[in-house]
């Protein structure tokens, strides 16, 4: 199982709410009314994540393949029932930044047919699904459908990459966060600036968009280059700017 997270700040007074049962959007907010996580089942099952009444993360499938069972998922769920509590609680934690841990929440639980749940969360500093199931014995996972789909490809997003490993999203996340966009995220996809050998005034912007050891392409988001340049690449603009 996975449990998906997104760190969002700042606050805006919105009232708590989830829809009633049977409805085909169930929507759970966080105590401050800043963050919601949405669940639909049309056209099928996905989530979606709002922070200040805008979309962040775009409706994205989401499914559980299960040994013997099936898929808990797709275009075929029917909602039963969505039952919503209000939590409140600390944790101490003597060796975080903070004194303890706020686990206020709103918590919605989405039941189906087939004996399981999707149970979303909603907290003032993020939001986070998973799915439960009450099927007999042990259950075995065979694959699952989970990613973020962005709702627009040049959004500003943070991204933290495995340097070392073919595949830069492969990783425990614990890293230095790079600036880029949402186009690239899923390519290691950070944002540079080019700069022509020639003269100087061809500059662009664009994205990685594939690495293969030293080698990596670009594509380009706007400037202009011609075929055969050579450039320089740059992860800093103001870098760029300050050698024309």
């Amino acid at each position: 199982m996975k449990r998906m997270f997104f760190q969002v700040a700042a606050a805006m007074a919105m009232a708590m709410g989830a829809s009633c049962a049977f409805a085909q959007t169930v929507s759970v907010k966080s105590p401050n009314g800043a963050n919601e996580i949405r669940l639909m089942t049309e056209p099928t099952l996905s989530y979606a994540v709002y922070h200040a009444g805008l979309e962040r993360v775009a409706p994205t499938p989401i499914a559980l393949m299960i040994e013997g069972v099936g898929t808990l998922g797709g275009a075929t769920t029917k909602v039963l029932s969505a039952d919503t509590v209000s939590m409140k609680g600390k944790i101490p934690s003597p060796l975080y930044k903070k004194a303890f841990v706020d686990e206020s929440a709103n918590r919605t639980t989405v039941a189906f047919e087939g004996n399981w749940r999707v149970v979303l969360i909603a907290r003032n500093d993020g939001v986070a699904y998973r799915f439960e199931t009450d099927l007999p014995g042990r259950i075995k996972v065979q694959d699952e459908t989970a990613g973020i789909v962005f709702p627009d490809a040049l959004a500003t997003v943070y991204a933290g990459y495995c340097r070392d490993r073919g595949d830069p999203l492969q990783c425990s996340w614990e890293s230095i966060y790079t600036t880029t966009n949402a186009a690239g995220v899923a390519t290691g996809g950070e944002t540079v600036y080019l700069r022509c050998t020639h003269d100087g005034s061809h500059l662009a912007m664009g994205v990685v968009t594939q690495i293969d050891g030293a080698t990596f392409q670009v594509l380009t988001l706007g400037g202009i280059l011609y075929v055969g340049e050579t450039v320089y690449l740059f992860h800093d603009n103001e870098i760029v700017d300050s050698l024309t």
